[in-house]
């Protein structure tokens, strides 16, 4: 008796895990301060940008620098999405406005943000030199970053997928699997939603999510309370970028 429900469960196990595999997407998870940094300009960093194109303009909004967010060396990245493989650095810019952006895309060829956040894409790093940053009044506190090592396997939350994991074969399951979803910044994966999708997801339009940017105590910036951005990339047009992002109570 007890072999056999021993073999019992492990079967429902294997079906339960071979439904899980069909959620699963490999995401980088990137590593925030923790580790002695190198100081290299190509690094990845939270609260600083030191590279850009030769002839870029630092970006501003209503006449004010925007805070440097992040910069993303995507090159030391074990997976990046298939939106992200022509792209080697992203800068990711924000201002104090946020809170109130007149505009969630943004095009990476324009110097004038519409909204209060911009990014750039940067296909080579050959092609980036160093940059003075402007002064400005972030609060962020610039924290070297890495991608951890390997690739993790992520899972949608329930505000994505919209079902837990059971047992097909019976009206009372016997065992349900919990979502693992990868938290933090991340490129691919799943966006950890808390309300909803994405509103890009909502509208079915042409952008598809690429990577997350997460709350980041260790840098002091959290957008709203404790909450996290998602950011997509259009398929029909690479230069345009979308930007959501939820919190608690929002």
């Amino acid at each position: 008796m007890k072999n056999f429900m021993r073999n019992f469960l492990d079967g429902m196990r294997v079906e339960t895990h071979n439904e899980l595999d069909q959620f699963t997407r490999p995401a980088s998870s990137l590593e925030v301060g923790n580790f002695r940094p190198s100081n290299a300009p190509n690094s990845s960093y939270i609260g600083d940008v030191k590279l850009q194109k030769r002839g870029d303009i630092w970006p501003e909004f209503h006449g004010k620098p925007l805070w440097p967010l992040a910069q993303l060396n995507l090159t030391t990245a074990p997976f990046r999405p298939s939106g992200l493989q022509d792209i080697e650095m992203i800068t990711i810019f924000v201002s104090e406005y946020f809170m109130e952006m007149a505009g969630n895309v943004v095009n990476s060829h324009e110097y004038a943000p519409v909204g209060g956040w911009y990014l750039r894409a940067y296909p080579r790093m050959s092609d980036l030199e160093d940059v003075i940053a402007p002064e400005h009044d972030s609060p962020i506190i610039a924290t070297e970053a890495r991608w951890r090592k390997y690739a993790l396997g992520d899972h949608p939350t329930l505000a994505i997928s919209g079902q837990s994991i059971t047992d097909q074969n019976r009206e009372d399951p016997i065992e349900e699997i919990e979502f693992d979803s990868v938290q933090g910044t991340k490129l691919g994966g799943w966006p950890n939603c808390l309300q909803s999708p994405p509103w890009w997801e909502q509208q079915q339009s042409d952008f598809e999510y690429v990577l997350q940017l997460d709350s980041m105590p260790e840098a002091e910036w959290t957008w709203g309370e404790g909450g996290t951005a998602f950011i997509a990339r259009s398929k029909k047009d690479p230069d345009r970028w979308a930007l959501d992002y939820q919190f608690s109570g929002r």
